[in-house]
């Protein structure tokens, strides 16, 4: 909220964008179009938490372990 698809297109910067199916907060087409306009972003879409939330979180730390050893 209160940015535009210009400032976030304008990003220059290590961005990691993870998303969900079955979120109705905040919608896996939202992260797509969000790792879209910004560029090298890197999209990752995780397990739903409310079907298995263990395999959720596993996903979740893999992600971030691997985007932070990319960025070393």
């Amino acid at each position: 909220p209160g940015v535009t698809e210009s400032q976030v297109a304008a990003l220059r910067l290590p961005t990691l964008v993870l998303g969900t199916p079955e979120d109705l907060i905040h919608p896996l087409a939202a992260a797509e179009r969000l790792a879209h306009l910004i560029p090298g972003a890197r999209l990752v879409t995780l397990p739903p938490k409310g079907r298995d939330r263990a395999a959720h979180f596993a996903a979740l730390h893999a992600a971030l372990a691997s985007f932070l050893k990319d960025l070393a």
